[in-house]
């Protein structure tokens, strides 16, 4: 009796997985020879319902890839389909044909046969093209954890076998999704492998004239073979710049957004050495530097800036600022000062930062001044008499600025108190009004 039920067991279990093949032979036929879409997917449901109660161990390896390659098909078919009735029958129809292609040649590389892999290649390239336009149109639509999904889904499934493919055009457009929607840490874990992968951000199109646009590819690798396979397709190959340079500053800007100072430095550094005349790497140093009162660097980042932007006038502006306010250097802060108002002689900052010079330099007289002895008069007449001209220089520089930026409290302030050292009390008043108008 004890061997007749475990005869039962096996018999049943040996019952089960012969109604495999059969299964996806009939979903097979349903796809092929009666294109009924729907009784298809009716069939291998049930195949992929009975796998999953006895598993794959027992199955022949033949209608193993078959089941696997030909559940990629219906579904992709389904998802391709123009007829509303069938698109509507499964939702995740492309995601099920990604994994179930993918599937397929993982397991027939394992084996090493070839019952549908070619087929499956095929497919496998249609499938990756349509995840991606998926992704493209997240992206469009700010759905960027979509988005996010659809262009990591691509570049995983380009690694299958048959396709090889390390598709570093989605990975990154994955990063820019991760950066986009602040997901910093992923931002970073991404761009660093881009680095790892050695991605220039070259693109390579081709014209598609099935779908009447210009297509990206991720490699020239796929960019030839997709010609070599369809030249009726596949029209017009070009490549495209260098984007590496916005990879780097990306990555700077996330290691910042989560306060990595140590990293941001370092991928500064190295950006800086591969590309030592890009200026958003010089602006993006120069404000770490200056942040962190390194002056010394930010004054070396500034004049490598200015050599190749010698008409920028904001960068001598800073220059001179620097020079003026944190090293005290007040020769080389007015140089600089004078460089930028040749540039542009209305600038008002600049000129209310020279007449500043001047005051300091007035300021500095007063100390002499008060180190004299009551019968040191002439020397202190002499120093008066510097004061004054002192004044005199920084009063038209003061009152361009009020001209051209008349609600600036802070040059109403200095002319105010120029106006009384120089004995003007109507004009001194006069701003002291302005500034109680508020």
């Amino acid at each position: 009796m004890r061997k007749t039920i475990i005869l039962l067991f096996v018999a049943a279990g040996f019952a089960s997985v012969a109604q495999i093949g059969p299964t996806v032979s009939s979903a097979v036929i349903a796809l092929e020879r009666r294109n009924d879409l729907a009784d298809a997917k009716r069939n291998i449901d049930n195949a992929t319902a009975k796998l999953k109660e006895v598993g794959t161990s027992g199955i022949k390896p033949k209608d193993l890839a078959k089941y696997y390659y030909y559940n990629g098909k219906i579904h992709l078919e389904i998802y391709q389909s123009q007829n509303q009735a069938i698109s509507s029958l499964e939702p995740n129809a492309l995601d099920i044909a990604a994994e179930n292609l993918k599937n397929n040649l993982e397991y027939e590389k394992s084996i090493n046969k070839k019952f549908f892999s070619e087929q499956a290649v095929a497919d496998m390239y249609t499938v990756i093209n349509l995840i991606q336009r998926r992704g493209e149109k997240n992206a469009r639509n700010e759905k960027l954890e979509e988005a996010y999904k659809d262009f990591m889904l691509s570049f995983e499934l380009g690694k299958s076998p048959g396709i090889n493919i390390i598709d570093t055009v989605m990975l990154y457009n994955a990063a820019l999704m991760k950066f986009n929607a602040k997901d910093f840490p992923e931002a970073i874990r991404l761009f660093n492998q881009l680095l790892q992968l050695n991605y220039k951000g070259v693109q390579y199109f081709a014209y598609d004239n099935e779908q009447k646009r210009e297509v990206q590819f991720g490699s020239p690798k796929e960019l030839q073979r997709n010609i070599k396979l369809r030249p009726d397709r596949f029209t017009n190959p070009r490549e495209e710049g260098d984007i590496r340079p916005d990879l780097y500053i990306m990555l700077a800007v996330a290691y910042k957004s989560i306060n990595d100072q140590e990293n941001y430095v370092a991928i500064l550094k190295k950006a800086r050495a591969e590309y030592p005349n890009e200026e958003r790497f010089i602006r993006e140093e120069l404000d770490s530097y200056i942040k962190t009162k390194q002056y010394d660097k930010a004054v070396a980042n500034l004049k490598l800036s200015l050599q190749n932007e010698p008409n920028n006038k904001l960068f001598w502006f800073i220059l001179g600022t620097i020079y003026h306010t944190e090293m005290n250097d007040l020769k080389q802060a007015e140089e600089a000062y004078d460089k930028a108002l040749a540039i542009d002689e209305n600038y008002a900052d600049v000129l209310y930062m020279k007449g500043l010079i001047y005051i300091t330099k007035a300021n500095d007289l007063v100390e002499q001044m008060n180190k004299l002895s009551f019968n040191e008069t002439k020397k202190f007449e002499k120093l008066k008499s510097q004061q004054l001209d002192l004044f005199r220089q920084a009063l038209p520089l003061f009152e361009k600025a009020h001209q051209i930026n008349p609600k600036d409290k802070d040059t109403i302030k200095a002319l105010r108190e120029v106006y009384y050292k120089l004995g003007n009390t109507q004009k001194a008043l006069e701003m002291d009004k302005l500034l109680q108008q508020g």
